[in-house]
């Protein structure tokens, strides 16, 4: 190899090895849960997989600790296993306002201060399983899915 090409190689590996960046999340210190999913897209830019939701998801899932990690190994495998929905699981379970309250609502699910109200206003069967996803999100983001009365409760 000549020492052109050693040093573009050398520059590239440089270049990519300064690119990484080591973090973790724990729900409670360091990254907001909104700093969390940036840091993994900015990863994924760098590593030129913006657009591979699986990459996203292998290299957020190694990223967890704490109660994070507890909270992620919790999850279903359908939520594990999907970008999209573990970003969705994230933001529901981590994000508040100043106020302490939630501030992302899932689609379907409204909720006032002080009871859930959850509306299904869907056509099918796929609006309906979408719906039932999203609860059961919220149940998660509540720490509530294993608590039965959690839904019956609701109004």
């Amino acid at each position: 190899m000549n020492s052109d090409a050693s040093r573009l190689l050398l520059s590239k590996l440089v270049t990519s090895a300064c690119l990484i960046v080591e973090f973790v999340f724990t729900g409670s210190e360091g990254f907001t849960c909104h700093q969390f999913i940036r840091a993994i897209r900015e990863q994924a830019l760098n590593a030129g997989k913006q657009r591979d939701n699986q990459w996203m998801l292998d290299y957020a899932s190694v990223r967890f600790d704490g109660e994070a990690l507890e909270w992620f190994e919790a999850l279903e495998d359908e939520i594990q296993n999907d970008w999209t929905l573990l970003r969705r699981a994230i933001l529901a379970r981590y994000s508040v306002s100043p106020g302490g309250e939630s501030v992302n609502r899932p689609q379907g699910l409204q909720e006032t201060r002080n009871s859930p109200v959850f509306t299904f206003t869907g056509k099918d069967k796929d609006e309906c399983a979408a719906f039932v996803r999203e609860i059961r999100l919220k149940a998660f983001a509540d720490g509530k899915e294993a608590d039965p009365d959690w839904m019956r409760n609701a109004k």
